[in-house]
């Protein structure tokens, strides 16, 4: 199973449309709800999650450290518009909670092989 949150209802249809174009056999969940997201992972075993780095609630940071720590073997993959060096250093401290990160706009290029790395 695969979870992405984003409170970006658009996002959430485009990445949809490229998981199903892409990986037609995988099981998606879509939400703008991160704590649907924990309540998913109490009861489905979920192999990826992707996450928006800036939401409403809590971050995607703050998510990927509580996800961690109910299921550390999740990998997860951050999405964030903010993509280049200075955030990626930002994230040093924070890597050990996420797997990688996917750019946003999406390159389908880059979104399919990372995809790929992750299920």
């Amino acid at each position: 199973m695969i979870l992405i949150c984003d409170d970006n209802k658009t996002f959430l249809k485009i990445i949809k449309f490229y998981f199903n174009k892409y990986f037609p056999l995988e099981d998606l969940i879509t939400t703008d709800n991160q704590q649907e997201i924990l309540d998913y992972i109490d009861i489905i075993k979920v192999k990826l999650i992707i996450v928006d780095y800036m939401m409403p609630t809590i971050d995607g940071i703050e998510l990927a450290k509580k996800i961690k720590a109910k299921d550390k073997n999740i990998k997860i993959l951050l999405c964030s518009a903010f993509y280049n060096d200075t955030f990626v250093g930002y994230l040093k401290e924070d890597k050990k909670f996420i797997d990688d990160i996917i750019p946003k706009p999406l390159f389908v290029e880059e979104f399919k092989r990372k995809i790929k790395n992750y299920i």
